[in-house]
């Protein structure tokens, strides 16, 4: 995964939000996505002939249209959860203050030759401004399916930021269960004087997997924050408004 620069704008807090788009192939089929095939195997394939496979599988152009622009995409990594694959790549686009990149999820299934298309969605993880693509990783301590943990932010009039999201591989598909939970805050490049900076790092650590984790704060302020399952999704619990952010 490539660590590129970032520079915080709206998009990162909402503005470049998921929405799910037709996938560029759909063939109807299934890709064995039972909650007992996903929980909590997540193996990362280190065959770049299956990684090309799969991309040619999801992908008949790399060159593909989200909204109105443009982007150009490319492999990134190849996971087997028990029967069902997944293929993920870095979507990047407009050269613009405002422009998210994206990271692309397929399902697929795996053939004699190859890679059967279940389903894709090219915008399923916003990423950064400038058209860039998120940091991300893979855990399978969060929740019983498997979860990208994405990441985006930068610096924006001498405030840096970074911000996470947690996207839950589910049987139909990548669902957001929690969004903008603070990493880290500086204000070091905007003060002109002797102040001190405020300057937070955090952590998004396991708890009782599917039903809660924590972050966990350091620096200027130190505090473990809980989030706990609020149906769908994931809601922060008392402190967290006192984690400074962007």
């Amino acid at each position: 995964m490539r660590r590129s620069a970032l520079v915080l704008v709206p998009v990162l807090l909402g503005i470049a939000a998921c929405k799910e788009t037709p996938p560029a192939q759909d063939n109807g089929g299934t890709a064995n996505l039972t909650s007992a095939n996903l929980a909590p195997l997540a193996e990362k394939s280190n065959d770049p002939s299956a990684l090309k496979l799969a991309f040619a599988a999801a992908f008949e152009n790399p060159q593909q249209k989200v909204g109105d622009d443009s982007y150009t995409y490319s492999p990134t990594a190849l996971y087997r959860l028990d029967k069902a694959w997944v293929l993920l790549s870095e979507g990047t686009g407009p050269d613009c203050h405002a422009c998210s990149g994206w990271l692309a999820i397929h399902y697929l299934n795996r053939t004699d030759d190859g890679f059967q298309l279940v389903k894709g969605w090219n915008d399923a993880i916003p990423g950064t401004s400038f058209g860039g693509a998120p940091e991300w990783k893979m855990r399978t301590d969060l929740t019983t399916a498997p979860v990208i943990e994405s990441e985006g932010g930068g610096t924006w009039q001498g405030y840096s930021c970074s911000v996470a999201r947690l996207t839950e591989l589910t049987t139909d598909g990548p669902k957001a269960i929690a969004e903008r939970i603070p990493l880290s805050y500086s204000d070091a490049g905007a003060i002109v004087d002797e102040t001190k900076p405020r300057e937070v790092a955090g952590t998004i650590a396991e708890g009782q997997r599917g039903q809660s984790f924590t972050v966990h704060y350091k620096g200027t302020v130190t505090r473990d924050i809980p989030y706990t399952r609020a149906g769908a999704t994931f809601a922060p619990g008392k402190g967290a408004d006192e984690i400074p952010q962007c």
